[in-house]
């Protein structure tokens, strides 16, 4: 399984000089199996140059399809869709998983990117075919011979992280997630974390962690959201995101095989993303964890 990187910021694209090396576009995440349509995670505006990339492929043609999986309908994930150039061809095909989130049906909340109010093309009038399907935590199911399994992250609105298995090879997709100590998001967002928080909270908050680390246990690459630094986090605990600290904590007792950094902060600039991941690498010394921090163009192979 070959994993490519094509954008890997968090909130809105940050295009400019202090994000050359890393890049400025935001979350979307390629999975390439050999003789298998297209894996993708998210369709942010690093989704653009995926499709100009996807040119040369069936999707050219008007011939192909991509499954593309949603962890959830914030615009940094969804926003790059319309610009995805497969989209304009008839008898292309974008099958969407994703979990529905307050009540709002998947299709309507995609759709919602083109519009008459904010896009020159209705979704409705794009040439390419769309099938949408809900997916359930903890309810694991095939495409094309993938193994997907959905887990439930700790983010307002709800989101869904995602391993996919095929030949002895994983990839684990955790984004977004704040950690599963002070916030339960359904209920107490709006007003912060609470003071203290309530035993039944706690209890689901406690279950959902035990989820995450069995659902990425042995994984060969695991992409993990850690947009804050300690700092950061400690003034915005309930903002929806982890820190490199965190994230080491899950894939260490879920004895992953690497970490990925992701979803960078989008006023981190490539100095300071440096010295993260140099920072990242010192703390997981000993652990026998490799650490990555994820950048435009990356290519690493699970096996």
């Amino acid at each position: 399984m070959r994993v490519t990187f094509w954008g890997v910021r968090g909130s809105y694209p940050v295009p400019g000089t202090a994000t050359v090396r890393y890049g400025g576009h935001t979350s979307c995440v390629q999975i390439d199996i050999p003789g298998k349509a297209p894996f993708v995670l998210d369709a942010g505006t690093g989704m653009r140059d995926l499709g100009r990339a996807l040119r040369t492929t069936a999707l050219g043609h008007g011939e192909g399809h991509v499954n593309l999986f949603l962890t959830h309908l914030h615009w940094d994930h969804i926003q790059g869709l319309p610009f995805f150039e497969p989209v304009f061809s008839r008898g292309n095909r974008l099958n969407v998983w994703a979990r529905s989130g307050r009540g709002t049906k998947i299709n309507e909340a995609v759709s919602g990117v083109a519009g008459d109010a904010v896009f020159p093309i209705r979704f409705q009038e794009l040439p390419a075919n769309f099938r949408f399907a809900s997916v359930r935590p903890g309810e694991d199911f095939d495409v094309d011979g993938v193994r997907v399994r959905p887990f439930a992250l700790n983010h307002p609105g709800t989101a869904t992280g995602y391993r996919l298995d095929f030949g002895g090879a994983s990839v684990a997709y955790i984004t977004d997630t704040s950690p599963f100590d002070r916030i339960r998001y359904k209920k107490h967002f709006s007003k912060g974390p609470p003071k203290v928080l309530p035993a039944g909270d706690r209890k689901i908050l406690n279950r959902m962690r035990r989820d995450l680390v069995e659902a990425v246990r042995g994984v060969d690459v695991a992409i993990y959201d850690t947009s804050f630094t300690d700092a950061e986090y400690e003034k915005l605990p309930h903002w929806g995101h982890s820190t490199p600290a965190h994230a080491l904590e899950i894939v260490k007792e879920a004895e992953a095989r690497s970490l990925v950094l992701f979803h960078h902060a989008p006023n981190r600039s490539d100095d300071e993303m440096d010295q993260i991941l140099a920072q990242t690498r010192e703390a997981a010394a000993g652990s026998g964890i490799p650490v990555e921090a994820a950048r435009q163009g990356l290519t690493l192979e699970a096996r």
